[in-house]
């Protein structure tokens, strides 16, 4: 099951102004200064219970990365190309917690 939230950041304070449960095939693309927290839950989760706990990936979708869900997965884009967005970036990854890092960082690492 996908789920998303989208907050919006004004004034250095991340505010839930939308929350939508099993995603699946949608295209979603954000205006700066908000983002989407992408979750995917095990596949038996529940709803009413707190989904960090049973996320399977979770990964925040920035765009002034050019982050965005295309066809209810998480990528980015790049002259009109959509990739899958790096591991690194993922708060979490197959179910373990990580440090994520931003994709603007990773690509000036390499």
């Amino acid at each position: 099951m996908k789920s998303i939230n989208i907050y919006y950041g004004d004034s250095g304070q991340d505010e839930l102004v939308a929350h939508s449960y099993n995603i699946d095939k949608l295209d979603i693309t954000l205006e700066n200064g908000s983002y989407i927290e992408f979750i995917e839950h095990f596949p038996s989760g529940n709803p009413n219970h707190d989904m960090r706990k049973e996320a399977e990936y979770i990964v925040c979708l920035y765009p002034e990365d050019n982050m965005c869900i295309k066809n209810g997965v998480p990528v980015f884009y790049d002259d009109h190309k959509y990739y899958e967005i790096p591991k690194a970036c993922y708060k979490i990854y197959r179910g373990k917690e990580q440090k994520p890092k931003m994709l603007h960082q990773l690509s000036k690492e390499d």
